[in-house]
């Protein structure tokens, strides 16, 4: 997702912009879709603060990804060594400077990071199967360090098939 019209290549605007929900909960709306440098299918989303990466989209052109340290760096192909591409500032990873994947094409640009952040059920799940009134106390208390829940995930009722499992019983005949 890039907001800078001029970084890119081919642009073909849409007929219905495609709303995208960004991490803090908003919605935001692409009005055009191109390609930069050798990403495709690059939203332009005119509201974006930073330019987005999408980590899956380098996966998927074969490159190795490694997060480590505060730290991102990448390589082209198995037989070629890891280059340090960005690094961390809060949740995201920014580019440095001299990153030659997209060194022409679009040197501003952040990796979201949200493996922290999830829902209910899968702190859940992390917890053992902690009871889910638990589980919101033990957050809304800070109890974990790095805890993150998605708001959403606290206004619905959750089920856990396996709690349901062990809470049942099975009267045998006398």
């Amino acid at each position: 997702m890039c907001a800078i019209l001029n970084k890119f290549d081919n642009l073909i605007y849409l007929s219905k912009p495609v709303e995208i929900e960004v991490a803090d909960g908003q919605t935001i709306q692409a009005t055009a879709v191109g390609s930069i440098g050798m990403l495709e299918q690059v939203y332009f989303i005119p509201q974006l603060k930073q330019n987005l990466i999408s980590i899956s989209a380098f996966d998927k052109k074969g490159y190795g990804i490694l997060f480590e340290g505060g730290e991102v760096h990448m390589r082209q192909s198995p037989t070629s060594a890891f280059e340090l591409v960005g690094l961390r500032d809060g949740a995201l990873y920014e580019a440095i400077p001299d990153f030659e994947v997209l060194k022409d094409d679009c040197n501003e640009f952040a990796g979201l990071v949200q493996e922290n952040t999830s829902d209910m059920n899968l702190w859940h799940e992390r917890l053992a199967n902690l009871g889910y009134d638990n589980v919101r106390h033990m957050f809304k208390k800070g109890v974990v360090n790095g805890m993150t829940v998605r708001d959403k995930s606290f206004e619905k009722d959750h089920f856990c098939d396996a709690c349901a499992s062990a809470k049942a019983t099975i009267k045998s005949p006398r």
